[in-house]
């Protein structure tokens, strides 16, 4: 059986979501043993770490980092959509301030304050994340 453990993380969470990526996200896991750990001790039940989580987990099977410059926060449902998280304008002007260019995540309200020198890449599901990523190099 793979081994599953997350730090930080909650491993039911991680579980569920391995099973969506597997279905929806067309990442064959079924054999592959996946840890995630939250750096730093931190521990959180945000719900918008999920497509973060989810874009580290195809990195690591597709053998493509992760781009520096890139944010990435969104919820992702069970049949792999992507919604947007709460706060994004926070999220994005922090984005901003940390020198972070891209910012990956369901797509943006039209009265959204998009900072200057942030790109949004918007993404409908787990499908085009693992699209996007295999595409970036």
């Amino acid at each position: 059986y793979p081994k599953r453990t997350a730090a930080g993380f909650d491993t039911g969470r991680l579980q569920l979501l391995l099973a969506v990526l597997q279905e929806k996200g067309g990442v064959k896991l079924s054999f592959s043993d996946v840890y995630v750990n939250l750096a730093g001790g931190i521990r959180s039940r945000e719900p918008g770490l999920d497509l973060a989580v989810a874009v580290a987990i195809i990195s690591a099977y597709l053998k493509k980092p992760l781009p520096e410059d890139v944010l990435v926060a969104g919820e992702v449902g069970l049949a792999g959509e992507i919604r947007q998280v709460k706060n994004l304008s926070r999220k994005l002007k922090e984005a901003a301030n940390l020198g972070l260019q891209r910012v990956v995540t369901a797509s943006v309200d039209k009265g959204e304050k998009i900072p200057a020198g942030v790109e949004i890449i918007s993404l409908k599901n787990l499908a085009e994340a693992a699209g996007w990523l295999n595409n970036q190099f």
